[in-house]
């Protein structure tokens, strides 16, 4: 695999996650990393809602939507928040392989957001993020 292979595979997600395709057009997602270094070409970006301007690196990146936890982790930038998985989590919501993860870099469990099915806009704010990921979520326009 080719070191620009993240990229690759992040830019394909980004543009096929915001495309009406089978999700719908309620639906909004990013899938972009600027954290990691493979993916520092990402500072305008164009979502299904509009324009984002990215002016600094972010250092507190929150994950909400599905599986955004997981590929944050793999890419090295560990969330301030991640939401609560009730289907396969532990107790306190947190999938074993993430646990896994976060313990063998000795990182502490993040900040865990509640499970409700709208965002949780007060949690996820006192997380106080610099960048919120939400692909997968249902993210309305509104929300946005």
């Amino acid at each position: 695999m080719s070191p620009n292979a993240g990229v690759a595979l992040t830019r394909r997600n980004a543009r096929n996650a915001c495309s009406d395709g089978i999700y719908g057009s309620r639906h909004f997602a990013l899938m972009t990393v600027p954290s990691h270094p493979l993916a520092r070409w990402a500072r305008d970006l164009g979502t299904k809602v509009g324009e984002t301007t990215i002016d600094a690196e972010p250092t507190r990146v929150a994950a909400w939507g599905w599986a955004t936890a997981d590929a944050l982790i793999a890419l090295d930038v560990i969330p301030v928040a991640i939401p609560f998985q009730a289907y396969g989590g532990d107790e306190n919501g947190v999938l074993p392989w993430i646990r896994d993860a976060l313990e063998e870099g000795e990182h502490e469990i993040p900040t865990i957001l509640p499970d409700t099915l709208e965002p949780p806009f007060e949690a996820i704010a006192a997380a106080q993020p610099d960048l919120i990921l939400a692909p997968y979520s249902g993210i309305t326009e509104r929300d946005y």
